[in-house]
């Protein structure tokens, strides 16, 4: 008969009890062990207690699990918003629109030009244009990073332009677009006034500017072609094993009733 399952101290306790109770018999005229009444051997205590122990303890995991937390509530909820593509687009569209909107508050200065701020706003509010038109939407925010501080609209929407057209003439027409308002100092009197030191510097920072995102969105459309192509081969594998099988499988039915044939045969002689 197997043993129940013990814990490691218990089975000591166990043990012990086992190698004292020999020797309690063992005494002249000491007290009799007491067991209770039905028993045979001195662990059933140990047996008995271990048992209900670990009886409570599942009991009290399963009443854990019957009741979920809070946390378990929220990873439900946040699996269920990821799967729904709708949640996903606005979610995306409000990430950008506040990060956007954050840059143009935390870089405007007091004593700024009205217009430059008008412009700047209207930067942010054209990123919600990016997913149908992301070549009016650079367009229109152009101006703002020009004359305002809406760099972060700029790059942002140039990614999805890329992402959108890869290598085309809108990509190249934005980046340039793009590149050319970080380059040029606004008001064009100060720009004229920098020396060719602040120009060169100007032009090495506008093409971080204008090429980090582009790069990214074609890592990105580059990866998921990659996986995509990666998919199409292991199904083609798959179908080309599948009819390797049934191949294989028909030509065994076409031959057997010819090798039955012949052991018949040769059986009759």
């Amino acid at each position: 008969m197997s043993q129940p399952w013990r814990h490691p101290a218990q089975q000591r306790r166990v043990a012990r009890t086992h190698r004292e109770l020999p020797k309690q018999r063992a005494k002249p005229g000491g007290p009799a062990t007491s067991r209770p009444a039905g028993t045979e051997g001195g662990d059933v205590p140990l047996v008995a207690h271990t048992l209900i122990t670990n009886d409570s303890i599942a009991d009290g995991r399963r009443g854990s699990d019957a009741s979920p937390g809070t946390p378990s509530v929220l990873r439900g909820l946040a699996r269920r918003l990821m799967a729904s593509r709708p949640a996903r687009v606005i979610g995306s569209d409000l990430l950008v629109l506040t990060a956007a909107a954050a840059d143009v508050w935390l870089v405007t200065p007091e004593k700024a030009q009205t217009y430059s701020i008008w412009l700047s706003w209207i930067a942010v509010a054209a990123t919600l244009l990016r997913r149908h038109l992301p070549f009016v939407s650079i367009i229109l925010i152009i101006p703002g990073f020009l004359a305002g501080w809406a760099q972060l609209a700029a790059m942002i929407v140039l990614g999805t332009l890329a992402y959108r057209y890869r290598v085309s003439w809108l990509t190249a027409a934005g980046a340039a677009l793009v590149w050319l308002a970080r380059f040029v100092l606004w008001p064009w009197e100060d720009f004229l006034e920098q020396n060719w030191r602040a120009h060169v510097r100007a032009g090495i920072y506008g093409v971080i500017v204008a090429g980090m995102p582009v790069a990214i969105a074609l890592l990105i459309s580059v990866r998921q072609e990659l996986s995509a192509r990666i998919a199409q081969l292991a199904a083609s594998r798959d179908r080309e094993s599948r009819l390797q099988d049934e191949t294989v499988r028909a030509a065994e039915r076409t031959h057997w009733p010819g090798r039955c044939t012949i052991w018949c045969r040769t059986r009759s002689r």
